[in-house]
């Protein structure tokens, strides 16, 4: 274990690797898995990867349905959607030249997922009475339903497949429900 602890802290330092990701590479040996990440096993390939990072913020509500705790109730968050794509090469001809893509246009696209859900109440379809939801809609609440239950794990790969769907390379995404807590998803 010692020896992938110092593997785990030496990729980390020599690539830059985003702090959250070596603290999922951190946690992976502490319980007994290699330290493989695609990162990694692309290197061992001989191939480096560029990422880019791009965050953006919105405000929303949500409840857990059947949760037993707080959680359970109508509460409210100030999301943080954090995107890193990645590519092998940066872009050799025209206007993006050097680039691996637009960062403009990566930002744009990831503002505009995420103003979305802003100002809205993320309800899990089927989990609130139709008459709540009539109520609701009768006295102009924005509400969005979605699919899945709104946990940011679940947001995270929401927004993983929405971005890639989009045809970028995307690396992970990184969803805060608070300062201190994210969920993670990558592939």
């Amino acid at each position: 274990m010692i020896r992938h602890i110092s593997y785990v802290l030496d990729e980390c330092l020599e690539t830059r690797t985003p702090r959250v990701a070596c603290l999922l590479l951190f946690h992976g040996v502490l319980f007994g898995r290699r330290p493989e990440t695609a990162g990694n096993r692309k290197r061992e390939k001989g191939i480096n990867m560029y990422q880019l990072n791009t965050h953006a913020s919105f405000d929303s509500a949500h409840f857990l349905a059947g949760y037993e705790g707080k959680c359970r109730n109508l509460h409210g968050h100030r999301w943080k959607l954090s995107v890193t794509i990645q590519k092998e090469k940066v872009e050799e001809q025209g206007q993006t030249r050097g680039m691996v893509v637009d960062f403009g246009e990566l930002k744009d696209k990831v503002k505009e997922i995420a103003d979305e859900f802003d100002h809205a109440l993320i309800v899990e379809k089927d989990t609130l009475k139709t008459k709540t939801i009539e109520a609701l809609r009768e006295e102009d609440f924005r509400i969005i339903e979605v699919k899945f239950r709104p946990t940011a794990e679940n947001f995270a790969r929401y927004f993983y497949d929405r971005i890639k769907q989009d045809g970028y390379d995307v690396s992970y995404v990184e969803v805060y429900e608070t300062p201190n807590n994210c969920a993670i998803y990558g592939e």
